[in-house]
């Protein structure tokens, strides 16, 4: 996890008493939380949030590297109840990041599946699905008409094509951005569709 303007550190124990005692951050705080799969991305989104601190206010970022553990849940379950928080989720275009979004998806009433999303990418940065990930993606293809449509059409492209996207290795069409600016301009797009929907 890492707070706006602050280093990457592990989710306390007591993190009800830790984020209490951040005074900018209110129960009454638009809060903001990128979930990102994968500790590569997360460190080096990190990285580049410390350096430039001015892009985003009032935001969190969280991975569970990977599969995510009960206190990441419960943490992100806590933030969902006491803050006004939106979750948005940066997993790869594959049957395994898929089936880590579903895991926070069932604790989360809400989390945005933000991509990757395979189109998005270079189709020379694609990688094969071996034929275990095609009766994996059959089999949530069955059963993932509750996490949504983007996710359904991530899988089903997924199979048409015979291939996945994964977000660090991912050169993006547009103007070659790089997963950071991807995910930044993600979360900026997701913001504006939200102010609009209240005005």
């Amino acid at each position: 996890m890492t707070r706006s303007k602050t280093e990457p550190m592990l989710i306390p124990i007591d993190y009800t008493d830790c984020l209490h005692q951040t005074r900018s951050i209110t129960n009454t705080t638009s809060l903001i939380v990128i979930i990102v799969e994968k500790d590569s991305v997360f460190q080096y989104l990190c990285s580049y949030l410390s350096r430039h601190k001015s892009l985003l206010s009032n935001f969190l970022v969280v991975t569970g590297k990977g599969y995510s553990d009960g206190l990441t849940l419960r943490f992100l379950a806590w933030l969902q109840d006491k803050f006004q928080a939106s979750f948005l989720g940066f997993f790869d275009s594959d049957v395994y990041g898929i089936n880590i979004y579903k895991q926070y998806h069932r604790k989360l009433k809400i989390v945005h599946y933000c991509g990757t999303y395979l189109m998005d990418s270079d189709p020379s940065s694609w990688l094969s699905i071996s034929a275990r990930d095609i009766s994996v993606m059959i089999n949530l293809c069955n059963k993932c008409s509750e996490m949504g449509l983007l996710v359904q059409r991530e899988l089903t492209r997924g199979l048409f094509l015979f291939k996945k996207s994964e977000i660090n290795v991912t050169n993006l069409h547009d103007h070659q951005l790089d997963y950071v600016d991807y995910i930044l301009k993600k979360v900026e797009e997701r913001n504006i569709f939200k102010k609009r929907a209240y005005t």
